[in-house]
């Protein structure tokens, strides 16, 4: 081998070497491998909670219960779905369609905020169409990111709407 095809052979195998460092291998940030992250920040752990209230005027007045947190996502959230179990009741559970009782079994589908980094849910225990009873409810909240990939959280509070006596 001549000095020159010795000199041509080195800078072929120093340029694959360069290229091989400087490449990057892997899945790359367009796949998804993170599930998303959710947080129920109301209401507090073992809270009573009720929709019962008084207006200025002295009426009775209902005031629905809300859910909230906060959430991420690196992918984007596709939904965040409650599920309200009466702890009495409830061996188990349904659809996500809202709201849908079976066996004290309620569920909500919560709305995601635009930046994607809070969510809240609407529960009015005093609803016509599917009142919710006074007594004890885990909740368990499910976000699905864009990806399919699921995180639960769950936290127990009562709901106790009798009004005390005036």
């Amino acid at each position: 081998m001549n000095k020159k095809s010795y000199i041509l052979l080195l800078a072929i195998m120093a340029c694959s070497v360069l290229a091989t460092i400087s490449c990057n291998v892997g899945l790359g940030e367009s796949i998804d491998t993170e599930p998303p992250s959710i947080e129920i920040v109301t209401p507090h752990a073992d809270a009573v909670v009720t929709a019962n209230s008084k207006d200025p005027n002295g009426n009775d007045k209902v005031v629905p219960i809300v859910m909230s947190g906060s959430c991420s996502d690196d992918k984007g959230l596709r939904s965040i779905e409650v599920i309200l179990k009466d702890t009495k009741i409830s061996t188990s559970t349904t659809s996500s369609e809202t709201p849908v009782t079976q066996n004290g079994v309620y569920n909500f589908t919560a709305t995601i905020s635009e930046n994607g980094n809070e969510w809240n849910c609407i529960i009015n225990p005093k609803d016509p169409n599917h009142p919710i009873p006074d007594g004890s409810y885990e909740a368990t909240v499910t976000a699905t990111d864009n990806s399919g990939r699921q995180t639960k959280q769950t936290k127990s509070f009562t709901i106790d709407n009798t009004l005390p006596p005036y």
